[in-house]
């Protein structure tokens, strides 16, 4: 089945050759939108795998606004488009739901290759996990549905976090490391990006800590990596 990408892009000739390329390089069912609220309405209503979105839309609801709406109600892969090539711009875009970046200009090859990775993370959890149901506090997690709780209420992650989160909860007790966690979530291509980990274990301790300064969920075990205290 040919992957569903939706392109929010309000220049015309911009969005016109990235359609084009997804659409030959991936072999996609492309659509593209101009707008913030067209997005969210597309994004709603086509129930795209993969969300391309620039941050500057013409029509007053930014990339950032758009991408917040979106992670309200969907799971799609979302990566952002910019122009600004600053740390600051790329964590306040993690911190809205996204869940990779890509800084202007770019090769059509890459954001394919970037697609392509954000279709991966989607897949089932490891085979090798040997719980099909784990405990944190109000927090289950199964590893089998991937469907993660809190206080008996579903909470709609994106498929990054829950990508993270399965690889954590997978092996309860166990410290993987910030090189093992990239390797599993994101690819051998992010092997550099330790930032990527750091802020999405932050997003994740957002929606499933209690205290989110004191987690115990989701614990850090300095220098090594990070562990799911469940059971």
């Amino acid at each position: 089945m040919a992957p569903r990408i939706l392109i929010v892009e309000d220049d015309a000739r911009t969005a016109e050759a990235v359609a084009r390329g997804l659409a030959q390089r991936l072999e996609a069912e492309t659509r593209v939108v101009a707008g913030g609220r067209e997005a969210v309405r597309a994004a709603r209503q086509w129930e795209p795998e993969v969300i391309v979105l620039d941050l500057g839309l013409a029509d007053g609801h930014d990339g950032y606004a758009a991408c917040r709406e979106i992670r309200e109600f969907s799971q799609a892969g979302i990566i952002m488009l910019t122009g600004k090539g600053c740390e600051s711009e790329k964590l306040l875009g993690f911190d809205c739901g996204a869940d990779d970046y890509l800084t202007k200009p770019f090769s059509v090859a890459e954001l394919a290759a970037r697609c392509s990775a954000l279709r991966r993370r989607a897949g089932p959890p490891p085979e090798t996990a040997p719980p099909r149901i784990v405990r944190s506090g109000t927090v289950t997690v199964d590893l089998e549905a991937g469907r993660v709780t809190r206080d008996g209420e579903h909470l709609v992650l994106s498929k990054t976090e829950l990508k993270l989160l399965l690889a954590l909860a997978a092996h309860p007790g166990k410290v993987l490391s910030t090189e093992e966690l990239l390797l599993q979530v994101w690819g051998p291509e992010y092997r550099e990006q330790r930032t990527y980990v750091e802020v999405y274990v932050s997003r994740l301790r957002a929606r499933l800590e209690p205290d989110r300064k004191n987690p115990t969920v989701i614990v850090t075990c300095l220098p090594l990596g990070y562990t799911f205290n469940g059971e």
